[in-house]
């Protein structure tokens, strides 16, 4: 019979979340996450298999939190320019009020880690598909109350929001500039 986890997963979760987050994926040792955690090597082993396996449920675990998130944001607005409006929104004021310049874990892991892992490739593409859908769901509805002009086909703009806000989360690293985002999204914005 297993042993139960004496532990609280979610909490080693979320610890183990800001240690990749800060650190990245091939610079967190497994001491890193045993010092993060309390949890000793074995327990580690024994729970999540190896740091990969454990990456892997961090970034499950992560995807979660930030959906729930997008789709507070997005209903909450008032109309769906207003939802992607907001939506950028929030990414700026998180670049802009994180002082360690972390970035976005699931942008961060894409470019580290998915060209080595199929089981994060699948999630990460997953992902796109997801906020992709979401996207042009949201521009079929604006385009049809006259709110976005442009008529490029729904999905084909959600693919250039998509990688455009990829692209924002990315240069939110480099630069946090809050004139200087907000700029990007003035013109991200115009091209709906």
């Amino acid at each position: 019979m297993p042993k139960k986890e004496a532990f609280d997963r979610e909490e080693v979760l979320e610890k183990a979340t800001k240690v990749f987050w800060v650190k990245g994926y091939h610079a967190t040792s497994v001491q890193d996450l045993v010092d993060a955690t309390g949890l000793n090597r074995s327990s580690i082993y024994n729970s999540f298999t190896d740091k990969l396996s454990l990456f892997f449920e961090v970034i499950k675990y992560y995807r979660e939190r930030q959906q729930s998130v997008t789709h507070r944001t997005l209903l909450e607005a008032s109309s769906p320019k207003q939802a992607i409006s907001q939506f950028i929104q929030g990414l700026i004021d998180q670049i802009v009020t994180d002082r360690r310049h972390k970035g976005c874990l699931i942008s961060n892991s894409t470019t580290e880690v998915c060209n080595q892992n199929t089981e994060i490739m699948d999630l990460m593409r997953r992902n796109q598909q997801e906020m992709e859908s979401l996207f042009a769901e949201l521009i079929q509805s604006g385009q049809q109350l006259g709110e976005i002009k442009n008529a490029d086909s729904p999905r084909k703009l959600a693919a250039f929001l998509f990688s455009s806000i990829q692209g924002l989360q990315v240069i939110g690293i480099l630069n946090h500039d809050e004139t200087y985002l907000a700029n990007i999204k003035e013109q991200i914005l115009s091209v709906l």
